[in-house]
């Protein structure tokens, strides 16, 4: 996924929540030459005046994290910087945390996934389904609000409504089965309107609150 993000300018990375993580890394981007332009909860937003840069930070208090999207020319060296400051939570940690399938840890573990989503990928698909798969009824429903923060954040729509589509066919319990419909729904109307956009990520995965 390291990968992914530096051919597309878009990097999404978890940082251990304290108390004062966010405020450290508004001075960190401060320092770098960033303005904070756009303030709204728990989201804002930092910009380079020269329009190189862009930073999205999204405190996520139910996740333990600050989940910080760089974009843009010149937005790797701060990043670089804050993550050197404040530590970040590897994906490869995540990975293994996920693979565990039925713990809360392993249902944690794939929504901080879901929201550093930058692109569908082989690999990045099965770990969904393999949640998506589970014999536990609570990882599987866990699963399903997690696709569609994937699909939110990754601006892409198509592989998240296969893997619910297939989910929801073979889901046994009826109220189950409804909720991944509405969640398939909820993707479906979201992801053609200006919140499944890649320019409103993370900020459009507010909008998948009414899963989780």
């Amino acid at each position: 996924m390291l990968a992914a993000m530096s051919v597309r300018g878009r990097w999404i990375y978890a940082l251990p929540r304290r108390a004062d993580t966010a405020a450290r890394l508004g001075a960190l981007l401060g320092e770098a030459g960033l303005s904070a332009t756009r303030a709204e909860g728990e989201v804002g937003q930092w910009d380079d005046p020269r329009g190189a840069a862009r930073f999205v930070v999204y405190d996520a208090a139910a996740l333990g994290v600050v989940l910080v999207e760089a974009t843009g020319a010149a937005a790797p060296a701060p990043l670089a910087r804050a993550l050197e400051r404040l530590g970040f939570v590897p994906q490869t940690e995540l990975w293994a945390r996920a693979l565990e399938l039925v713990t809360p840890e392993a249902r944690r573990a794939l929504r901080l996934l879901a929201h550093m989503t930058v692109q569908w990928d082989e690999a990045w698909t099965d770990v969904f389904l393999l949640h998506l798969a589970s014999p536990d009824p609570v990882t599987r429903c866990d699963a399903a609000t997690s696709v569609v923060i994937a699909a939110l954040v990754a601006g892409d729509r198509g592989p998240a409504c296969t893997l619910l589509r297939h989910a929801q066919a073979l889901e046994k319990l009826p109220k189950l089965a409804a909720f991944m419909g509405d969640a398939l729904r909820s993707l479906t109307h979201c992801a053609t309107g200006p919140c499944g956009t890649t320019a409103e990520s993370p900020l459009a995965t507010r909008s998948a609150g009414a899963f989780g």
